[in-house]
């Protein structure tokens, strides 16, 4: 089984004014609303959404105004959150998989080919 898997940003909340101890920020992304994502190669499509709350770093900071997608997704992605959502959602698409199989009517004759001798 060969499943895509994404991470999709969904949502993004800010703080005008950020004052934490010695820090004065403002613009600031103080939580994001995320899912990762898995679709299957027939098109089943399964997610698990997240809520990250973020603190600001002054070393490492970026106004909201000049953030970019990709920005985001490094803040929220984690190894281990990222293989726990793969196998749930490995699972999940498996039990869809097995849910709906495509089976004959009982009623229908099944018959063999003639076969010469």
């Amino acid at each position: 089984m060969a499943n895509n898997y994404r991470l999709e940003i969904n949502r993004i909340f800010t703080s005008p004014k950020y004052t934490e101890g010695d820090l004065n920020l403002t613009d600031v992304v103080t939580r994001v609303n995320y899912s990762w994502v898995a679709e299957s190669e027939e098109g089943i499509t399964k997610k698990i959404p997240y809520t990250k709350d973020l603190t600001p770093d002054n070393g490492d900071f970026t106004e909201f105004s000049k953030i970019q997608e990709g920005d985001v997704k490094n803040w929220v992605n984690d190894d281990i959150e990222r293989n726990t959502a793969i196998s749930i959602l490995d699972d999940q698409i498996i039990k869809e998989q097995n849910k709906f199989i495509d089976t004959p009517f009982p009623w229908n004759k099944i018959s063999e080919p003639d076969k010469d001798i």
